[in-house]
């Protein structure tokens, strides 16, 4: 059997094909290319010489970005530490009213789905959908029969969204709640 070998990775063929295959070359071959890929993969020094604009990076500025005065060189370009994003994550969103208020069954429209308003009025502010967060709680009833009614009743609000100005609109859309709901509205500056 006639053994020749690759130029490339010096891997060993049979030159006759009508040879017995032997596994010796293959196994050779395999330890060959196993041994190539390795290296290659162990590389890190850019084997393949490839360029930032080959990858569309050519914008990217070349920074050390682990030092400070590198990226605070411009008012659209900063840093900020710690302390600063504590006072600014703690500043995102703010409580500015938690209003106590009762859904009455009689405020709701007389078709499903069923709809009702909530004026709210907080002083200073126009409350709108883009700039406000309302989250509503239900308040439990002292009396249990009445607090199981309630619970039931508010099951029944699928959602509740700022259409307006000022304006709460709840919906329920396949029941009408058939019992006061009191409620806690917690008014919420997103910013």
């Amino acid at each position: 059997m006639a053994t020749t070998f690759t130029p490339n990775y010096n891997l060993g063929k049979q030159e006759d094909k009508n040879d017995k295959f032997s596994m010796d070359v293959i196994n050779e071959n395999m330890d060959k290319i196993d041994a190539a890929l390795s290296s290659h993969e162990l590389d890190t020094n850019n084997p393949h010489d490839v360029t930032k604009t080959q990858i569309g990076l050519s914008n990217v500025v070349n920074v050390d970005t682990t030092t400070t005065a590198n990226i605070t060189d411009s008012t659209d370009k900063r840093f900020i530490t710690d302390a600063a994003k504590g006072k600014l994550t703690a500043t995102t969103k703010t409580t500015i009213a938690e209003i106590t208020d009762t859904i009455e069954t009689l405020n709701w429209s007389a078709t499903a789905p069923f709809t009702q308003n909530i004026t709210l009025s907080v002083a200073e502010h126009t409350i709108t959908d883009a700039d406000y967060d309302i989250n509503i709680y239900r308040v439990s009833n002292a009396t249990v029969a009445t607090d199981k009614l309630e619970i039931e009743a508010y099951s029944y609000i699928d959602k509740a969204v700022i259409s307006a100005d000022n304006t709460l609109t709840l919906t329920a859309y396949d029941y009408k709640p058939l019992t006061d709901i009191n409620v806690k509205i917690e008014v919420v500056k997103k910013w």
